[in-house]
């Protein structure tokens, strides 16, 4: 059927036809219109919504059925609409087209970034305009608060410092702490007096964190302390659940579960030791400084720090603010009796701390406290060793503790784990001195620790699959299944503190009559003069598991250094096996005698711990990340080697004398780039230099020079450093006592 009439076509054929017209025409064709037209969108919008039939009248049929049905069912109280509900497309206003929607939008935008520049340039011009004020205004708040508010905050001076409120610094050494509360609102009363306490006021603007807690850096430089912490310390993963601590670190310091801050603030100070973001002050030499009018020096062994930091002018570095704060956190959490587990955490971080440090007085003290604490908190036993007024035949699960029952696997063996840490750093230290060790091995009745995997995991272990530390047999058994470098660093130290044992307890042991300390086949004569404890059973049990321990370790981790990277926990345990066979021989080795076995064994031992240490330093390792453990046992290498030095020069045995110099010298050189990071190592460098000049002779110390050392190797670089975390003003470098003496008996190193 032709869409156009006989006279519409003829017409558009004629002469008079224009451009326009034909056109028409053509879009007529290629475009037709329907015979019936578009049914499209013809129904109502409520027809369309119900989905129901509609006639398309104006209002339909089906809208005045369904209005008449509303007005007879209409509930009492309400009144029904008396116009029909009826409404069709066309009668709807028309909607945008998309792009003038997108157009409307794009305007938006750019509008509200223009505000947001404004409002920007305009908090700067504040800013520029306020800060000038800030150094003149101040506010003196009189100090009647407890001692202990100085917990709840502190107000930094820098505003502009990330470290928010950390200017408070202790200066000259001292433990004087604030008495004031900095955040509460000053009171304008009295300004004057000995009391009197200047704040600045600008810093109670800043927006911080709701209820992050005064004292730490901003969350974002904890968080990167945090992760130093993790990285570099060697305890950090045993000593916490990695995973659960550093999520909890996420939430809102509100939580419950956020960590505690003494933990925090001991995460913080040992942190900051291993990151570039965070200046240190110099490793000082502490032979400059005198300790009395008289003109007397310190040693360099001086057990007190507080003697020489008296005369080092310099405020308390961060770490030291830090390690402060964390102990007078934990101290005020033990007194109310909450985060126990905890305050032990920190306690032992501390301990860590102040040993990197060289405080040792202080590390003793916290040491002590911290594997003493475990005590009334059950960490030193596990069922079914418990209590003594139970009978023998009783089993319970139940220990004796002032803490809540652990409700998980992981709570149970964090606790197993903090109470190993505390008693490997005071056996540790127990090497190095005289002095009796603070928990008697006998009260210590608990399982060795899991394998890491399983400990991260959360793994059961039944207690029948797993080693008790009281048996003997654990020295030379290494089950497969419960077996890896942490378990062996344990066993390792609790033969180093067996070895101990016995040389302190020995005599006392002779007198009561200890069999077991008597010779099996002893002389007619029972004189103590004559008494040789290395021909009694104890002695010669010991002496077999020193040398057998080693040799016992599975095959797999005989070798610290594997596949380019260094087992802290097998290196230790390594160097604590040749270790323990040294400490047992040394206190009756003559070592003017070539023929003394003893001689042999501690000299033989020695040379296994360098031959570690050689092993060690040929690779690009950092020896400033070794454990404390490693550092200690080259202080003790060079206290064998150069009493053999002197009896090499006594003899004049010339080719002993130069294998032993350069042993030393090598001593040296480790402890020397270790120092460059670690006071510690500094101090025991210190110890070798003066030890060999005062008894073998200046002459073996005059060309000592730490750049023509053999070891010299290229340090690995700090954590990486983020962005302006710090403000360089903040911290004052070493600056010495105008009246400080100088050593001139003996060369400086």
């Amino acid at each position: 059927m032709s869409l156009l009439s006989p006279q519409s076509t003829n017409s558009m054929f004629n002469s008079d036809v224009g451009p326009q017209d034909l056109a028409s025409a053509a879009a007529l064709f290629k475009n037709p219109v329907p015979l019936h037209g578009s049914k499209r969108n013809t129904a109502c919008q409520q027809c369309r919504k119900r989905k129901l039939k509609c006639d398309t009248k104006r209002p339909c049929s089906t809208c005045k059925r369904s209005h008449h049905y509303a007005r007879s069912h209409v509930h009492e109280g309400m009144k029904a609409s008396s116009e029909i509900e009826c409404t069709y497309a066309d009668e709807l206003e028309p909607s945008p087209p998309p792009s003038s929607k997108i157009k409307i939008l794009e305007s938006r935008v750019v509008e509200l970034e223009s505000m947001l520049q404004q409002m920007q340039l305009a908090l700067d011009e504040s800013k520029r305009s306020v800060q000038p004020e800030i150094i003149k205004q101040t506010a003196t708040v009189q100090a009647e608060e407890p001692q202990t508010a100085w917990l709840d905050g502190y107000i930094a001076q820098d505003a502009g410092s990330p470290f928010g409120n950390l200017d408070f610094a202790y200066h000259h050494g001292s433990d004087t702490i604030p008495s004031t509360s900095l955040h509460t609102t000053p009171e304008l009363g009295n300004t004057s007096g000995p009391n009197a306490l200047t704040v600045t006021t600008y810093k109670q603007s800043q927006l911080l964190l709701l209820g992050w807690p005064h004292g730490l850096p901003d969350p974002e430089v904890t968080r990167h302390l945090v992760h130093a912490f993790f990285a570099f310390c060697t305890h950090a993963g045993r000593l916490f659940h990695g995973p659960t601590f550093l999520s909890s670190l996420d939430l809102p310091p509100t939580d419950t579960r956020f960590p505690f801050t003494g933990v925090l603030h001991a995460m913080c100070a040992v942190g900051s030791l291993y990151t570039a973001d965070i200046p240190q002050p110099s490793v000082h030499d502490r032979m400059s400084f005198a300790t009395r009018c008289n003109g007397s020096f310190f040693s360099v062994e001086e057990l007190f720090s507080g003697k020489w930091r008296q005369y080092d002018q310099r405020p308390d570095s961060f770490a030291e603010q830090q390690a402060k704060l964390a102990r007078l956190a934990t101290e005020l959490a033990i007194d109310r009796g909450e985060h126990l587990r905890e305050c032990m955490q920190a306690q032992i971080i501390l301990t860590w701390f102040y040993l990197t440090q060289a405080r040792w007085s202080e590390a003793y003290i916290s040491s002590g406290h911290a594997l003493r604490g475990t005590v009334p908190f059950g960490f030193n036993i596990s069922p079914p060793f418990f209590n003594t007024d139970m009978p023998l035949g009783a089993a319970t699960n139940c220990i004796p503790s002032v803490l809540e029952q652990a409700h998980s696997v992981t709570e149970v063996e964090i606790r197993r784990n903090v109470f190993w840490i505390a008693y490997a750093m005071e056996r540790q230290q127990a090497v190095g001195n005289p002095f009796a060790m603070v928990l008697d091995d006998m009260d210590i009745c608990q399982l060795l620790p899991l394998r890491g995997d399983q400990f991260e995991q959360g793994v059961d272990v039944p207690t029948t699959e797993r080693q008790w530390s009281h048996d003997r047999t654990m020295f030379l058994i290494h089950p497969p299944a419960q077996t890896d470098s942490f378990i062996l660093f344990v066993k390792s130290t609790i033969l180093l503190s067996h070895v101990k044992n016995f040389n302190i307890r020995v005599r006392g042991r002779y007198f009561t009559g200890d069999p077991a300390v008597y010779p099996q086949y002893p002389n007619a004569e029972h004189e103590m003069s004559n008494w040789d404890p290395r021909g009694s059973p104890a002695f010669q049990e010991l002496e077999h598991i020193t040398v057998m321990f080693r040799q016992s370790f599975p095959s797999h981790m005989k070798n610290p250094m594997q596949d380019d990277t260094v087992d802290p926990y097998l290196f230790n345990a390594s160097t604590a096996a040749h270790l323990s066979q040294l400490i047992l021989h040394e206190p009756y080795a003559d070592i003017s005698d070539s023929n003394c076995v003893s001689r042999q064994q501690i000299l033989k031992a020695v040379r296994s711990i360098l031959d570690l240490m050689y092993s060690l330093t040929a690779t690009s390792y950092d020896v400033s990340l070794l454990d404390h453990l490693c550092i200690l046992s080259l202080n003790i290498c060079n206290r064998v080697l150069v009493r053999a030095l002197k009896a090499a020069i006594d003899e004049n045995n010339a080719e002993e004398i130069v294998v032993l110099h350069s042993e030393i010298i090598y001593i040296y050189g480790v402890l020397a780039q270790a120092g460059e990071r670690l006071p510690l190592a500094y101090r025991y460098k210190k110890v070798v230099y003066d030890t060999l000049a005062n008894i073998c002779g200046p002459q073996f110390v005059e060309n000592i020079r730490v750049q023509d050392l053999p070891y010299r190797k290229s340090r690995v670089p700090p954590s990486p450093s983020q962005a302006d975390m710090y403000d360089p003003m903040m911290f004052v470098q070493n600056v010495y006592s105008p009246g400080a003496l100088a050593m001139s008996a003996v060369p400086q190193a």
